[in-house]
């Protein structure tokens, strides 16, 4: 569940995979290696049983960022961090 919020691991999959191929692992594993490096596996893997308390104001902060992601992208601005 530490994971679950981290940009790195929310990825689109096509829904075949996602539901028919029970998430295709070892294809989404080769997608985020293209898109993130050959280390990000391992990263994600060690965060993933870490256990993540977040603070008020943390969620405060991500709330105000993604608001204004979206509104960037409903305005033709998309951004990145």
């Amino acid at each position: 569940m530490s994971t679950r919020f981290d940009e790195r691991n929310c990825n689109a999959q096509c829904r075949e995979c996602n539901r028919a191929k029970d998430g295709n692992i070892s294809g989404y594993e080769i997608g985020l290696v293209r898109k993130y490096g050959h280390t990000i596996i391992g990263v994600l893997l060690e965060e993933k049983w870490q256990i993540r308390k977040w603070s008020k104001h943390a969620l405060d902060e991500s709330i105000k960022y993604y608001r204004s992601q979206i509104m960037d992208m409903r305005n033709g601005k998309a951004s990145k961090k």
